[in-house]
């Protein structure tokens, strides 16, 4: 006789054999790729420690050309500290050497009409060329003409004053330096 079995369950009844291959099979699957992972993992770490190690003697090879480079830019700012000495020193001496008295004294004795004549003079050895010169015209016009003249080197009267019919004057003119 056969049995009969009776299932009073709202669901089927699971079948114990196929439920646990089904679990084992998810359970291989899970664990396999779970050590993928690690292993995959462990492998990217690997890269990543060999180029952190490659970084870090790039980093040093760079410091280490970065502070030559320093050295080396020192060396250069204090050669061209000196150097920039000497051309100041060397444009000085040539501005002295070509600084003329006489350049200035032919100026000053073309530009003089007759009857004016310079009682003091002083010359300035430097970049502004000043002029100061203390003149006696005998006619007033006569001084009139030398301001008018003088007129285009910046011509400042600084003290004027009439004595006994002779006219004088105290003017300070800007001669510039001729370039060659």
């Amino acid at each position: 006789m056969k049995k009969i079995k009776y299932n009073i369950a709202k669901d089927k009844k699971i079948d114990s054999v196929k439920f646990t291959i089904f679990s084992i099979l998810v359970v291989i699957i899970s664990v396999s790729f779970f050590v993928f992972g690690i292993r995959n993992l462990s492998h990217n770490t690997k890269k990543k420690q060999k180029e952190i190690t490659e970084l870090k003697q790039f980093k040093s090879r760079s410091d280490y050309i970065l502070n030559k480079s320093k050295g080396y830019n020192r060396k250069i700012n204090e050669i061209k500290s000196k150097w920039n000495k000497q051309v100041v020193f060397s444009n000085l001496l040539i501005t002295k050497k070509s600084f003329s008295f006489l350049k200035k004294l032919n100026v000053l004795e073309n530009l003089l009409p007759e009857g004016v004549y310079i009682n003091e003079i002083k010359i300035s050895n430097d970049s502004k060329s000043f002029v100061q010169i203390n003149i006696i015209a005998y006619p007033f016009s006569k001084s009139i003409d030398v301001f008018r003249r003088f007129s285009m080197y910046n011509l400042n009267i600084k003290d004027e004053k009439e004595i006994d019919g002779a006219y004088r004057a105290n003017l300070t003119l800007k001669i510039e330096d001729e370039k060659n």
